[in-house]
């Protein structure tokens, strides 16, 4: 029979932890904890807010006492406050020492976990992800995920649960799995989603970065969204808050770089179907990017040649697809032409290759004449960008709204 690992001791936390915890978020610290620590700090909690009850209610005038006894209840009573409040002062003390224990045990748990991953290629750690969740390993699973964020291949994982590579898919993907199956906690998954969502930045899959912000302490996804409890599906709000977060940043760079280093991932993602296949749903996000810059990145994908060195190809392909939503939200028609052309290989007309090249001329006017930029948009910031990303943000939501009626 195996050995049983010795368990770390916890800190013990003070009898009078409710008062701590109103000072430093009670909803925050719960979030930290999984689901089965939480459970017993509930019940610790409760058993000693009844011990701060009994403490003051003894100290409580009863009838039918004698003046003597009263006056022994009365300093029994001034008594017990000053033991309240020195026990609560010291509490105030010791509750950073308790976060900072979860904190550190979570990382010392994640990287004894990462001693045996040894692979980089996203089949791999995908299966290993499967064996760490027969397990359960959630620290283990935690880690995986990171790594496939970081090479770049998260929409493979959530396609192989079945979750759409984009916005929706990896929020869901997060709760269902992460926290409902692992039991990871969630403002846990919520903070490590803060980094692995920096990853998908790093790799320009713009659909899946900048989706969790912070307020008052408490990570949150920018835009909220609601379980239905009978079904388990999540219905999520409009994604404005993600779409003006990632335009105050994407708006900024030059038509070429974002024509040619953003990956189909940075404007959609694909919907896993039962048969098997996949099909590519643009984003609201990838129609406001589209809308703002399409015009200028039109001269990148000019030459059906050139475009498979100018523009990705899948990206090229994975946008033709939509080309109907794009034209009918209002998407250049110089863009979606020299789209169609390249993916079609269409002859281009010099008339039309002077008109695309007119249309970065005017860009890049329209860019030198603008004010100075602001600050970038910080995780959770809706506001500040001189990019009009609200306007843009709410023609694109209208676009996919309107899409989704046919």
């Amino acid at each position: 029979m195996p050995e049983k690992k010795e368990k770390q001791s916890k800190p013990e936390l003070d009898p009078t932890m409710v008062a701590v915890l109103d000072d430093i978020n009670e909803a925050a610290y719960f979030a930290l904890l999984t689901e089965e620590e939480r459970q017993e700090e509930e019940k610790r909690l409760l058993e000693q807010r009844e011990e701060i009850r009994k403490l003051r209610s003894g100290a409580k005038r009863e009838e039918g006492l004698s003046e003597p006894e009263r006056k022994d209840k009365e300093k029994e009573k001034a008594k017990l406050e000053v033991e309240i409040a020195e026990k609560e002062q010291e509490a105030k003390a010791k509750a950073p020492d308790q976060l900072q224990y979860n904190n550190e045990a979570r990382r010392r748990a994640r990287n004894e976990a990462d001693k045996g991953i040894l692979t980089e290629n996203s089949g791999e750690l995908i299966e290993l992800f499967e064996q760490a969740m027969k397990v359960p390993d959630k620290e283990r699973c935690a880690v995986i995920f990171g790594k496939l964020c970081g090479n770049g291949n998260e929409n493979e994982i959530l396609n192989k649960f079945y979750f759409p590579s984009n916005s929706e898919g990896i929020k869901e993907f997060g709760e269902e799995i992460l926290v409902r199956k692992l039991g990871i906690g969630r403002q846990d998954m919520l903070s490590e989603m803060s980094a692995w969502s920096s990853k998908n930045e790093e790799k320009n899959h713009w659909e899946t970065a900048r989706i969790v912000g912070m307020k008052n302490g408490v990570w949150d996804w920018l835009d909220k969204g609601e379980r239905d409890d009978k079904s388990g599906k999540w219905t999520w709000k409009d994604p404005e808050n993600h779409v003006k977060s990632v335009l105050s940043t994407v708006g900024k760079k030059q038509p070429g770089e974002v024509a040619k280093k953003f990956s189909y991932l940075a404007y959609g993602g694909d919907i896993p179907l039962k048969n098997g296949e996949k099909k590519f749903k643009i984003s609201p996000l990838g129609v406001a990017i589209l809308l703002y810059l399409g015009e200028a990145m039109a001269s990148f994908i000019m030459d059906p040649k050139e475009a498979k060195e100018k523009m990705p190809k899948d990206t090229i392909n994975h946008l033709y697809q939509e080309r109907q939503l794009l034209r009918d939200a209002g998407v250049s028609e110089i863009f979606l032409t020299r789209l169609e052309e390249a993916v079609e290989g269409a002859a281009i007309k010099k008339d039309q290759k002077e008109i695309a090249a007119q249309a970065i001329k005017d860009w890049h006017s329209r860019e030198e004449a603008k004010p100075e930029a602001g600050e970038d948009f910080e995780a959770g910031d809706a506001g500040g960008a001189e990019v009009k990303t609200e306007d843009l943000a709410e023609k694109a939501i209208r676009a996919i709204r309107e899409s989704r009626k046919k």
